[in-house]
C-alpha cells in the first residue's frame, strides 16, 4: 500500500484517467458496465506489472490474451 504524498499523488491520476474515460463513454451516450470497468481496470494493472517488471513479456501475453477471450486468469 503507498502511504503519504505519494498516495496522494496516485489518487490524483487515477481520478484523472477515471475523468478522461468517463468523458469519452459520455460522447458515446453508452457507459461501461461492470464487465467492462474490471476489464478496463485488469488491463491497467498487467500494462503496470509489465512495466514495473513484475511481470515477463511472455506472462504479460499470456494474461492479456485471456482476458481478451473473457476469461480472467
Amino acid at each position: 500500500m503507498l502511504y503519504g504524498d505519494r498516495d496522494r499523488g496516485w489518487q490524483a491520476w487515477i481520478e484523472e484517467l477515471a475523468d478522461r474515460i468517463t468523458e469519452e463513454t459520455a460522447r458515446d451516450n453508452d457507459p461501461l458496465d461492470g464487465d467492462e470497468t474490471e476489464l478496463i481496470g485488469r488491463l491497467l494493472w498487467l500494462e503496470l506489472d509489465l512495466r514495473q517488471g513484475n511481470l515477463t513479456e511472455n506472462e504479460y501475453e499470456e494474461r492479456k490474451a485471456l482476458l481478451e477471450s473473457g476469461k480472467i486468469w
